[in-house]
């Protein structure tokens, strides 16, 4: 991998520094200078220690992908829901022949991870099954309550794709809605795959001591190009993916981002080698794979041999007119690649393959077709063994009537986010495409043999469960503070009252305190007694002048009797305070009511409304009322009243 230093400029700067150390030179210089290690300020070191806390801390993901003859890595890190940036890749090779469940094999593996990311304590590790282990489909089911889409979706799933699930794994993504025959109906992509080769592939990491975040498969990883944008479609909404392998191909088409369907085509580029290898057998008079054993007679033993023989003398000729060897290593020699071809003449001579491919690219995209509401393919991005020759790629978009072009995620001049610098050839960049998939991968976009949606399921009850506790919990958090804000509020209210309560007790002296009370409660006491025995001296008085006031011209008052009481005497010691009672004030009053005979009842009457609201006599009675007359004033009323004092 390449990197943005040079190793002239490492060893320059190690080597100051070393010097620094040793005290050859002057720290200052050294480091100020002409040291290119730069000394980290305040804010760097602010920055680095908060990238150690949890909180800030952003994981990473780690795309593994175990080819045949090395470990392709690719290391990301996500910035948000749908932007990614990449930090580092690198391709390890292995030997070809090693088993991968030894434990040589294990333990590069770890290794390589080990190396490559550090610690995996904060690394989320995705890697994929085979193409043939995963079987992805298409199905339409009916809208139907969310309890009921389950098993909706898998005895529909299991009726199509028929599958033992205690042998599969079974999963699906909803992909939205569709209307087939005018009914709305649900579009689900489904897929299987055996538990065997999941639990091979994590007892693999497990062996090597790395625990794998998902698992998922190849088109998935993709899937994922399109769906972070990391891979720009502009405003193409169906496109497909050709993958090109030795052995075989396979297609797969996105509309919109999601998978819609997958199929592996029997077609790969060593048939694409054996029809250009038989081209220069049939121009040196070689006998032809076709040609051999002469039509119906079946080919003789020599006849075999020549083939082989011709196979292996002109493969890897071959090899390096389909591709570019050249733009993966520039020092190629003329021998290897032998007289130059026009591309024109390439295609000439692979045409019967390539049609071979073309024919059932042409039947899958037939089939997708057929499919209801599906949109025409607009773009085909081919992958795997994609440095070809332009001129094929040019003749298969010609014949499918679709644009063709190299899928190359790390193309410089797209510009994807990252801190490090892209291969600079084209078939160095694209050894990289699958793992950089699998790099983008997170359970919320990307399918997950590990994770499946009865995982989701019961992830999403405990986030509901735990959604629910958190909402009583703050809710009794926001009573509590508005309780407090509240008790806060009268506090202060108290607080203020006291506050002028006290500014109002400071303005009086001396300070009073119990003993000042007491005191001062016994003084006004006292006062009372005494004025209570003043009272008592000036009660008749009092209530001969309260009489002369309230009684009027036509009433004539005789005699005036007062009875002020007094406290009797205590015969025995016994008797507590409480049980002595005082003997009740009287005023008896003896008159006549002069005036017309029907007015004087009511004279009386009101004469003893005046002297009831009077506060010094309470409860005014009549004792006696009786019509007389008196010679000098003719007939009259006479009265007695009994009136109790205060």
């Amino acid at each position: 991998m390449k990197t943005a230093f040079s190793t002239n400029d490492e060893i320059s700067s190690t080597e100051k520094l070393l010097d620094v150390i040793r005290g050859e030179g002057s720290p200052s210089a050294g480091l100020s200078e002409n040291c290119d290690i730069p000394i980290p300020s305040r804010i760097q070191r602010a920055q680095e220690f908060f990238k150690t806390l949890p909180f800030f801390r952003k994981h990473l993901t780690v795309g593994v992908e175990i080819g045949h003859t090395s470990l392709i890595l690719v290391k990301m890190v996500q910035l948000s829901e749908s932007r990614c940036k990449l930090l580092d890749y690198k391709s390890v090779p292995f030997k070809p022949n090693t088993p991968k469940r030894s434990p040589e094999f294990c333990e590069f593996l770890r290794s390589a991870i080990m190396e490559f990311c550090g610690s995996p304590k904060n690394v989320k590790i995705w890697s994929s099954l085979s193409t043939a282990q995963v079987d992805v489909r298409q199905i339409r089911i009916p809208k139907v309550a969310k309890k009921e889409l389950f098993n909706a979706i898998f005895w529909t799933a299991k009726r199509e794709m028929n599958f033992d699930e205690k042998e599969s794994i079974f999963d699906f993504e909803i992909q939205g809605e569709v209307i087939e025959d005018g009914i709305a109906k649900m579009r689900v992509m489904a897929y299987t795959a055996p538990k065997s080769a999941v639990k091979e592939i994590t007892d693999l990491f497990a062996k090597s001591g790395l625990t794998l975040a998902g698992v998922t498969g190849a088109p998935f990883g993709v899937q994922n190009l399109f769906r972070t944008h990391w891979l720009p479609v502009s405003d193409t909404r169906t496109y497909a993916n050709l993958y090109l392998s030795d052995a075989y191909s396979r297609i797969a088409i996105f509309s919109r981002g999601n998978l819609i369907l997958t199929r592996e085509i029997k077609t790969g580029v060593d048939s694409l080698i054996i029809s250009l290898v038989e081209s220069f057998s049939d121009m040196r008079g070689d006998l032809s794979i076709e040609a051999a054993g002469g039509g119906d007679v079946a080919p003789s033993l020599d006849d075999l041999e020549n083939r082989l023989d011709a196979l292996e003398r002109n493969w890897e000729r071959a090899r390096a007119m389909l591709f570019d060897h050249r733009d993966q290593d520039p020092r190629a020699s003329q021998e290897e690649v032998g007289d130059p071809l026009q591309e024109d003449e390439i295609v000439d001579l692979v045409r019967p393959a390539v049609q071979r491919l073309i024919r059932q690219i042409e039947r899958t995209l037939e089939y997708y077709s057929r499919l209801a509401g599906s949109e025409p393919v607009e773009k085909l991005f081919i992958s795997g063994a994609a440095n070809f020759c332009g001129a094929i790629i040019e003749y298969m978009s010609q014949s499918l009537g679709i644009k063709a072009e190299i899928m190359d995620p790390l193309n410089p001049v797209q510009a994807p986010l990252t801190s490090v610098a892209p291969p600079a050839s084209i078939s160095a960049r694209t050894l990289y495409t699958a793992a950089l998939g699998f790099a983008l991968s997170d359970n919320s976009r990307t399918p997950n043999l590990l994770f499946t949606f009865n995982d989701k399921e019961r992830e999403a009850a405990v986030a509901r469960i735990n959604r629910s506790i958190f909402s009583v919990f703050m809710s009794v958090v926001l009573i509590l503070v508005g309780f407090y804000l509240w008790q806060e509020y009268l506090s202060r209210q108290k607080n203020a009252e006291i506050s002028a309560l006290r500014l109002e007790l400071a303005q009086y002296s001396p300070t009073l305190d119990q003993n000042l009370v007491m005191k001062l409660a016994s003084k006004v006491k006292s006062q009372e007694q005494t004025l209570k025995e003043k009272a008592k001296e000036s009660l008749g008085i009092a209530v001969v002048s309260e009489l002369s006031v309230l009684t009027p011209a036509n009433i004539k008052l005789s005699s005036i009797m007062v009875d002020l009481g007094g406290i009797p005497e205590v015969q025995t010691k016994d008797v507590t305070p409480g049980q002595i009672k005082s003997v009740s004030k009287t005023l008896v009053i003896d008159g006549i009511v002069q005036g017309e005979t029907q007015t004087l009842d009511a004279s009386l009457a009101r004469y003893l409304m005046k002297l009831g609201a009077s506060p010094m006599f309470i409860n005014p009675t009549v004792h006696s009322s009786t019509l007389e007359t008196y010679q000098e004033v003719g007939e009259v009323l006479h009265f007695i009243l009994k009136i109790n004092l205060l």
